[in-house]
């Protein structure tokens, strides 16, 4: 483990959080190099919407989203933010949202976690508009989400971006996006 670890240590020209890990990412596939090859805007929005409308996400918009590289202090000064934010909105929306905790089937149970800045079974917290894309550490951007599938087939709509070379030719993608402080089936 220490072999490997060690390894991949390097000194990195930039800052960014982007380029520390970029020898960790899986190359750009030789067919993606050349630039035709890249969905063209239109094309990747269009089959976005297809995969909404296959995953069955309800009152998901998609919403374009620039890239805003983080450095390592961001991410570091983000990270311990947001473990202080998450904690205060699940206790916030276990005393002030008990009606619409029990309209998606929470049980009191899982209200007790949530006052105890918990997430229910399945449920996660999630950032909508990522940091790195423009979005805010603030409560107007926090949701709690049913895990799976929900949560991972919306990760799984940014990953597919990223993963087809249109972040790296554009700079920016469309993140699949919805309001309020729940989301769920």
């Amino acid at each position: 483990m220490w072999e490997w670890s060690n390894s991949r240590q390097k000194k990195s020209k930039s800052k960014t959080l982007q380029n520390s890990f970029s020898d960790l990412l899986p190359p750009t596939p030789q067919h993606l190099k050349d630039i035709k090859d890249v969905p063209s805007p239109e094309k990747m929005k269009k089959y976005l919407l297809e995969e909404i409308k296959k995953f069955d996400l309800k009152n998901i918009e998609l919403k374009e989203c620039s890239f805003y590289p983080q450095t390592w202090s961001d991410m570091t000064r983000n990270t311990a933010q947001y473990q202080r934010m998450r904690k205060t909105f699940l206790k916030l929306i276990g005393y002030s949202d008990q009606k619409e905790c029990k309209e998606i089937g929470f049980d009191e149970e899982d209200i007790e976690l949530l006052k105890n800045k918990k997430s229910p079974e399945n449920y996660n917290t999630h950032i909508k508009i990522p940091l790195e894309f423009g979005g805010k550490l603030d409560m107007e951007n926090l949701c709690l989400i049913k895990t799976h599938p929900l949560h991972d087939q919306i990760h799984r709509l940014i990953e597919q971006q990223i993963s087809c070379g249109f972040l790296q030719r554009y700079n920016f993608i469309y993140i699949p996006w919805f309001s309020g402080k729940f989301y769920h089936d």
